[in-house]
């Protein structure tokens, strides 16, 4: 199990060979175990929700939604106490269980918080080992989801209803520079915040684009429900963010997440149209690339194949050290 998650399992189309060839190879040569979860390309339309009918959602959209509501029903069904759930397309560190551990830590140490509003900065040395196996994101009634592969990602103001606090991970040097983050649609005043080699966790407000996030089973069910019985209104993340955020009077669940992401989505050289299934991608791509991922997992396949260490760093330092 990847830092005690149960399962992790794979959203994507049967036809994706280059998906599941390259995710595969990068899972086995860092250590993960992966279940694939074939993603929907059809549905009868007319057992969706209600308000399905009055959004303007593409085929491609729907399909989508549907998939990641398919996990979180297997999960139910097979009693499954936590899982992560990555896209095909998702690319990570050579030193994910590390940064892994991490997270774990701030996230137990987030939940521990009996107050809504908090600052906490702790220094992490390499080579953190977890501090508690049974429950390394705090107990499953503890916690409903983990966002921790997005495209953006805000944060609660200190007046909001939606909890405020925050765990800071300092002196990390898996993570970029701050110059090299890329912030997508979310905050970008980590850089202005924080020093480099930092990462946030707090709560999952307004996150984009579903890469990777884990369920807890209480999450799986209640994500099957508010997502997949209740209502149909939006896109699967817009759905998500109402989901953490309590929107229409809804409650207010358990979702952290980590600015940077710990997940990215990988884009090979050449057409862009091939990136995405359901989206418009345009253009050509000149060089493969993963944001925020230093050490790629797949920009260092050949490498990793090779036994070799000498890795590709995609956002070497440039700061100079005191």
């Amino acid at each position: 199990m990847f830092v005690q998650f149960q399962k992790i399992y794979v959203i994507d189309l049967p036809k994706r060979f280059d998906h599941r060839d390259g995710l595969s190879l990068a899972a086995s040569m860092t250590g993960l175990q992966l279940e694939y979860v074939d993603g929907v390309s059809g549905l009868e339309k007319g057992y969706l929700p209600e308000d399905y009918w009055k959004t303007s959602l593409d085929d491609g959209a729907l399909y989508c939604w549907r998939a990641h509501v398919n996990v979180a029903r297997l999960m139910v069904e097979q009693n499954i106490a936590s899982a992560l759930i990555l896209e095909g397309d998702q690319d990570w560190d050579i030193r994910i269980k590390e940064q892994m551990y991490l997270y774990s830590e701030a996230a137990r140490q987030y939940i521990s918080q009996p107050e809504e509003k908090f600052r906490r900065h702790v220094d992490f040395a390499p080579n953190t080992v977890p501090g508690a196996v049974d429950a390394p994101y705090g107990k499953i009634d503890d916690w409903d989801m983990h966002w921790i592969g997005h495209c953006g990602m805000d944060w609660a103001p200190d007046d909001s209803d939606i909890p405020s606090g925050r765990v800071v991970i300092q002196n990390d040097d898996t993570i970029p520079e701050s110059q090299h983050i890329d912030f997508g649609f979310g905050r970008h005043d980590l850089a202005e915040e924080y020093a480099n080699h930092t990462r946030v966790v707090a709560h999952a407000k307004g996150g984009i684009c579903m890469g990777a996030y884990a369920l807890s089973l209480p999450g799986a069910r209640n994500w099957l429900f508010r997502l997949g019985i209740e209502s149909l209104f939006s896109a699967i993340d817009v759905m998500a963010q109402g989901f953490c955020d309590g929107w229409g009077g809804r409650p207010i669940n358990k979702c952290l997440s980590s600015v940077p992401p710990l997940f990215s989505s990988h884009r090979p050289a050449g057409n862009a149209s091939a990136h995405s299934d359901i989206g418009h991608h345009q253009g050509h791509v000149d060089k493969a690339y993963s944001k925020n991922v230093r050490w790629s997992t797949r920009l260092n396949l050949g490498k990793l194949v090779e036994g070799r260490t000498d890795y590709i760093d995609s956002y070497k330092d440039q700061t100079p050290q005191p």
